[in-house]
């Protein structure tokens, strides 16, 4: 296998599990912002989110203050955001188009559709109150990449490469955290 394979199907991965990370910090975020809170205006949970993805300093440079809407939109479509679930389908996806050869039909069209589906949840059609619906769909979308995967990837160097990439990202995530 030459090594651009093997990088690119590495890094795929990598942006895979980083769009399902980012999504369920999302996730947990606004499940705790539901809850009732008496400290008006203390928005710890979106700092936290920030904080544990590692970007806060990144967020605070664009933006000067903790807001709720703009860090949805950050994670969720800013594509000057490298960890952006956008950003990370858009990469993953280009990733795997210069490789479609060492992935299975069924793997390349799980990703494509996932990258052509974004247009559905793109800014226009975005709003907080539709966010888990939008964070369910990643957290599908990045269940039926794995399992396409795991259920049609010939078991060689480039499924080896594929697995390398999504442990590494969830161990650089959560070294993160601690």
């Amino acid at each position: 296998m030459l090594s651009r394979t093997a990088e690119n199907l590495y890094w795929t991965a990598r942006y895979v599990e980083r769009a399902d990370s980012i999504a369920r910090l999302l996730e947990v975020a606004y499940r705790i912002h539901l809850i009732p809170n008496t400290n008006e205006g203390y928005l710890s949970e979106w700092d936290s989110i920030l904080r544990a993805s590692g970007i806060k300093e990144e967020y605070l440079r664009k933006h000067k203050e903790i807001n709720k809407e703009k860090i949805e939109f950050f994670l969720l479509f800013d594509e000057s955001n490298n960890s952006s679930i956008k950003s990370c389908i858009v990469k993953a996806r280009n990733n795997l188009k210069m490789v479609r050869t060492a992935v299975t039909l069924e793997v390349w069209n799980t990703v494509n559709s996932w990258y052509h589906e974004l247009e559905n949840y793109e800014q226009g059609r975005y709003t907080s109150k539709n966010l888990p619906e939008i964070l369910d769909w990643v957290k599908k979308q990045v269940n039926l990449i794995k399992g396409t995967i795991d259920h049609t990837q010939l078991v060689n160097d480039g499924f080896d490469f594929i697995r390398l990439g999504i442990y590494f990202e969830r161990a650089v995530f959560y070294s993160k955290n601690n």
